[in-house]
């Protein structure tokens, strides 16, 4: 339960960058409830190593340098475009290239607006990683998990990819075009069985895969993710009681 606590927590964290405001999480909305946030905002550097825990029950998203809020062209007559006219493009810029989602590998560039979230859902493949990081202890695509197939809750047996760290640069860097290539054809890294024991786990590792879809017009958006979790969270943690209670 405390990996899927936390899961929850990272993101709404990044739900609430995303709309640039604090969002309520009291009662959890279906998905064809939520009404996009008018400002939009992408982070554009989401990994492990920005977030900051604060204390045992909280933690907080950090470093916000290539962050970005949406902006409009301004039209001939010098008004600002409104509703829904085409926006400024943004480029993508996160380089880590273990951590790149496909439409970074082929340097497309996003848009942020309410209609088009392309930006945004890189934000949410980087969530994906480190969801990945908090379920498995270590980061995706690690040379940690051996040469095993994948497992059966990936459903696939292709032959695992993974980062080369045991030989040279060259290696390296042949490991991580491979991992590159995998990305764009909707692979996943390797989840081992062993993780994905109780139902939970199962549930996050679902999420998981939803952030890791190839196409981000796919992807759900970090406040659906974090309303998944919240809901998961809330029937484990009532089941949780009711056990405790019952020993009593």
């Amino acid at each position: 339960l405390t990996r899927l606590r936390l899961a929850r927590d990272l993101a709404r964290g990044l739900a609430d960058l995303h709309s640039f405001a604090p969002l309520s999480y009291l009662h959890e909305a279906p998905s064809n409830e939520i009404t996009e946030p008018k400002l939009i905002f992408a982070h554009h550097d989401v990994n492990i190593a920005n977030t900051i825990a604060v204390n045992e029950m909280q933690i907080q998203w950090n470093d916000f340098n290539l962050g970005i809020i949406a902006r409009h062209a301004k039209e001939k007559n010098g008004k600002h475009s409104q509703g829904h006219h085409r926006p400024c493009p943004i480029p993508i810029r996160y380089s880590g290239p273990l951590w790149r989602s496909p439409e970074e590998i082929l340097n497309q560039t996003g848009y942020l607006s309410p209609f088009d979230n392309a930006v945004q859902a890189a934000d949410v493949y980087s969530l994906g990683n480190i969801l990945f990081q908090v379920l498995s202890k270590h980061q995706p695509w690690s040379h940690l998990e051996g040469d095993a197939e994948s497992s059966t809750f990936n459903q696939t047996k292709d032959t695992v990819v993974k980062l080369d760290t045991s030989s040279g640069q060259t290696e390296k860097e042949d490991s991580l075009a491979r991992i590159a290539q995998a990305k764009l054809e909707g692979r996943l890294p390797n989840m081992p069985d062993r993780y994905l024991s109780r139902k939970e786990a199962q549930l996050l590792w679902n999420e998981i895969r939803r952030c890791y879809r190839p196409n981000p017009t796919d992807r759900p958006s970090a406040l659906e993710v974090a309303q998944a979790l919240g809901r998961a969270y809330d029937k484990y943690y009532q089941k949780a009681n009711k056990k405790i209670e019952g020993k009593i």
